[in-house]
């Protein structure tokens, strides 16, 4: 009897260790680590050389990345995800007049990262600007496309008082604000904000951020 019993445990084990082979294995793509696509204080300091400030690395906020976010970048559903941020500061004075924020975000599939896309652009295009900031939108553009050897992209603009710098004046945040869809399933975001004459405008510095953000992110793909 004990040895009829035996029998039955040996052959129920087989049959146990045979269904659990036919299960799927797990994936065996590696997750790839966006924080290698992010911009570096270099790449950051650079087009912004020509600014009365010093640029530098500081700690991750609680900040929307887009002064427009109608939702925080976790919404967006990627399957990883990476921020950086950077302020600036004239020499010898405790005022930040220039703040830099970028993530870059991976999916699954070309779909998703799409929708995540149409979801960005109409933040840019609607500015809900629904979390809290440090500064109050009050006027914003509407975004323009362009497009990158590697993907497609928007830029947009928004202004906010600067009682920081002054009360009474032009002076005020200029807060330019980028999205690019870069090789189908990676999407970057960048921001620069700075207190400028907002009778002048911003220029061009926030593209030749975008630039430096799509191909490195490209390249880290």
């Amino acid at each position: 009897m004990k040895s009829s019993i035996a029998a039955l445990v040996l052959v129920l084990s087989g049959s146990l260790s045979a269904c659990g082979s036919s299960a799927p294995a797990p994936s065996a793509t590696p997750t790839a680590n966006p924080d290698t696509a992010l911009l570096t204080l270099a790449e950051v300091r650079e087009p912004l050389a020509g600014f009365n400030t010093v640029v530098h690395h500081v700690p991750d906020s609680d900040q929307p990345t887009l002064a427009c976010q109608g939702a925080g970048l976790e919404s967006l559903g990627a399957r990883v995800m990476a921020r950086r941020e950077f302020d600036g500061s004239p020499t010898n004075r405790r005022l930040v007049n220039l703040h830099v924020a970028t993530a870059v975000l991976d999916f699954d599939s070309v779909a998703k990262a799409r929708a995540a896309y149409a979801t960005v652009r109409g933040w840019l295009t609607k500015c809900p600007a629904t979390l809290k900031s440090k500064h109050l939108i009050r006027h914003h553009d509407r975004p323009r496309s362009t497009t990158y050897p590697n993907g497609v992209g928007l830029f947009a603009n928004a202004t906010a008082a600067a009682p920081e710098a002054c009360t009474e004046c032009d002076t005020g945040w200029s807060d330019g604000q980028a999205v690019a869809l870069v090789d189908g399933k990676r999407l970057v975001l960048v921001s620069l904000g700075q207190i400028v004459d907002l009778q002048i405008g911003p220029g061009e510095e926030l593209a030749a951020l975008m630039a430096r953000a799509t191909a490195r992110a490209a390249a880290a793909a």
